[in-house]
């Protein structure tokens, strides 16, 4: 910011100097200007417009548009649509009962008294997943004429005394290489 004393100090120098110094400050105003586009410019680029990654971005993200198109529905379950849910299976596989041991009223033994009705619940559910692990035993026995042991053969796929089996070896490359699981 120029002082007073300076701009007085170009005025007595005379018309000429005054029209010089005009000059000078329409130069630095216009390099200010190209400057401020730069920059303006600069700072609408992000990773959709210019090679930036996406990390650079801001927290500022565009809101996305809905390719839906709007319709006159109100959003939600549409009246009239008939639902879909679990029903109740005849032959679960496993049951648990759960039995009343006193009266939340009067705090009476409930144990021997007889069974008036159930109310019943069903979880669907994936049973555990468990490695199975089978032994293979190879029999030795001794000859009653010459007395040499003799043993019979491992299958060919059984060539270790511990080993994972084929259905392991398939697994295994997919849960490394496709689900990134080491």
């Amino acid at each position: 910011m120029l002082k007073k004393q300076e701009i007085l100090a170009v005025y007595q120098k005379g018309p000429q100097a005054i029209c010089d110094f005009v000059h000078h400050l329409e130069n630095q105003i216009q390099d200010l200007k190209g400057r401020i586009e730069e920059l303006e410019n600069r700072s609408k680029k992000n990773s959709t417009n210019s090679h930036k990654p996406p990390s650079t971005d801001g927290l500022c993200k565009p809101v996305t548009k809905s390719l839906r198109k709007p319709s006159n529905r109100p959003t939600g379950g549409q009246l009239g649509h008939k639902g879909h849910t679990l029903h109740l299976t005849t032959n679960p596989d496993h049951t648990i009962t759960y039995s009343p041991t006193h009266c939340t009223c009067c705090n009476t033994s409930l144990h021997h008294e007889p069974v008036k009705g159930y109310r019943i619940r069903q979880v669907y559910d994936l049973p555990p997943i468990q490695i199975e692990v089978t032994e293979h035993k190879m029999e030795q026995k001794e000859c009653p004429h010459c007395h040499s042991i003799q043993e019979s053969q491992f299958p060919s796929t059984v060539s270790r005394s511990v080993q994972y089996g084929p259905h392991i070896k398939r697994l295994i490359p997919y849960l490394t290489h496709y689900q990134c699981i080491s």
